[in-house]
């Protein structure tokens, strides 16, 4: 059972990455596993012990740079949104 979580703040992706040589090379993406991989991450260091992710929908393309995010606990599980210029373009559930 997760606690109550309700956090924000931001994912970095960095452009100097390997990763993006050959993910769309000349218009580098970021791959959803690593958005879904830093969510995990943060959630880890809130001391949750995450064991599935389920339902991410992603609704844009997103290059390298820095996107805000929220974290909070719903009767779902681990509610994750990353926001690109304010709007939601990933939304997901981790348990």
């Amino acid at each position: 059972m997760l606690r109550e979580i309700n956090i924000s703040g931001n994912f970095d992706f960095c452009p100097d990455d390997p990763i993006y040589q050959e993910h769309f090379p000349g218009m580098p993406v970021v791959p959803g596993s690593y958005i879904i991989g830093a969510f995990i991450r943060r959630a880890r260091n809130e001391g949750e012990e995450i064991t599935a992710f389920r339902e991410f929908s992603f609704r844009a393309f997103l290059p390298p740079g820095s996107y805000r995010y929220s974290m909070n606990t719903t009767e779902k599980g681990l509610f994750c949104v990353l926001y690109r210029e304010g709007k939601a373009v990933v939304e997901g559930f981790l348990e």
